[in-house]
Parts: structure tokens; C-alpha cells; sequence
């Protein structure tokens, strides 16, 4: 008796994993095949091959034209660029580097914050880059090498700016002006 009580606590609780597995087949148990691969083909899954042949062939024909639609309207909206900016990435979706899906608003819209000039050298950046045929996402890459250069480009107006103080705090040496400190400049009384 205990030993069947024993069995009857195993089962109930089964392998690890496995309550959560049951809770959720029964939120679709009444949930028909049909049902369910229309689901998984609407969250975009391939239809069973083994299933049914005709149908999976009909339907990978279906995707690669829809595909090839999409890609056309895509490629047709306007990504809000300057005139040569959109050329160049006109420019890269005709020579395969990167389709128009590839880039959504927000990858665009951190590509228009930069000048036309600055734009293109980032656009170069991103064609030259060897392993572009192997980055998976290259929204996230193009939005990296915009982080890289506006990071670069601060970097370079800061140490421009500390070399032009420096010239100007030699200049003031040489003339004999002496430059006052902030406490000393508060110091000073407004004759006006």
C-alpha cells in the first residue's frame, strides 16, 4: 500500500519541468492540429513538411513571393535621408550588402543626426566591413558604428578644445595677461 502510494506521488509530480509542461498543454487541449499549425504559421514557423507535402511546397512558393513583395514595398518608403546619403544606401541594397527590412526607423533616424559627410563615412564603414555577410543584424551593427564614431568625433572636438585653450593660455603667458580663476573672477566688483 505504501509502495502504491509512493508511485501515485511520483507520477503526480513527474520529471522536472514537467507540471509546467502539462499546465500549459492544458491551455490548448482543445486545440485541434489544424488550429495549431495555423498559429505556428501565423507567428511565422514553416509548415510540417511531412505532414502535407503539396502544402508545405505551395506554401514556401507563397512566403518567397510575399517575402519578395514585402522586401519591394520596403524598399520603396522613404528613409527621410539626405539625397546622397540615400543613395549610397541605395547604392548598398543593390549590391547585396543589405536589404531596405534590414533597417527599421530607429536605425535610420541615428544615421539622419549626423551631417551628410559624416553620414557617408559611417555608410563606407559599414560597406567595407568584412564581415558584414555574417552579421545577422545589421540594424544593430550600422547603429554600433554610429555609436563608434559620434563617440570618436567627441573624443576628437574635446582634445581640439583643450588644444586651443592650451594654445590661447600660452599666447596670454607670453603677452603677460594673466587669466583669472573663477573664484576670482566672482570676486570682482561690477563697476557699472
Amino acid at each position: 500500500q505504501q509502495q502504491q502510494q509512493q508511485q501515485q506521488q511520483q507520477q503526480q509530480v513527474g520529471k522536472r519541468g514537467q507540471n509546467a509542461k502539462k499546465k500549459k498543454m492544458q491551455k490548448y487541449v482543445d486545440q485541434d492540429e489544424d488550429e495549431r499549425e495555423m498559429a505556428m504559421v501565423m507567428l511565422g514557423h514553416k509548415r510540417d513538411a511531412a505532414r502535407n507535402p503539396a502544402d508545405a511546397d505551395a506554401d514556401d512558393d507563397n512566403n518567397d513571393e510575399s517575402r519578395e513583395a514585402r522586401a519591394e514595398s520596403v524598399s520603396a518608403e522613404p528613409t527621410g535621408l539626405a539625397a546622397a546619403v540615400d543613395a549610397r544606401l541605395q547604392g548598398l541594397f543593390a549590391e547585396g550588402k543589405c536589404s531596405r527590412a534590414d533597417f527599421d526607423g530607429q536605425t535610420l533616424a541615428k544615421l539622419r543626426e549626423f551631417s551628410d559627410a559624416d553620414a557617408l563615412d559611417i555608410l563606407e564603414r559599414f560597406a567595407e566591413a568584412e564581415i558584414l555577410s555574417k552579421v545577422k543584424n545589421k540594424a544593430a551593427f550600422l547603429s554600433g558604428i554610429c555609436h563608434r564614431y559620434r563617440d570618436r568625433k567627441a573624443k576628437e572636438e574635446k582634445e581640439e578644445k583643450k588644444r586651443e585653450q592650451e594654445e590661447v593660455s600660452r599666447l596670454n603667458k607670453e603677452e603677460g595677461i594673466v587669466e583669472l580663476d573663477e573664484d576670482e573672477k566672482d570676486k570682482l566688483v561690477d563697476l557699472d
